[in-house]
């Protein structure tokens, strides 16, 4: 295979716990701190409505910061796609 690859899966499988989601957003913060030496592009998904209740803004949070985009979408009709750098806060 020659790059550029492009990647869409569910590699964290578990989100409805909290170790689970631990271990899923390390995932997250490695492939973005690594994400230039890659070469590749990845759509990750996430089904909130199932994701570990007690602390979901936070992983929710953490997965605006270790993405450059997100496409939100509550229906496959009704979507939203935006660049995550528009969140920050400006100095």
């Amino acid at each position: 295979m020659t790059p550029t690859f492009r990647f869409a899966g569910k590699t964290i499988i578990d989100i409805e716990s909290v170790p689970g989601m631990q271990l899923g957003m390390g995932l997250e913060k490695v492939g973005q701190d690594h994400f230039e030496e890659f070469d590749n592009s990845q759509l990750c998904f996430y089904d909130i409505r199932k994701m570990e209740r007690t602390r979901r803004d936070e992983w929710v949070r953490g997965l605006l910061e270790n993405h450059h985009q997100v496409i939100y979408a509550s229906d496959p009709n009704k979507a939203v796609g935006f660049e995550t750098s528009l969140l920050e806060e400006e100095e």
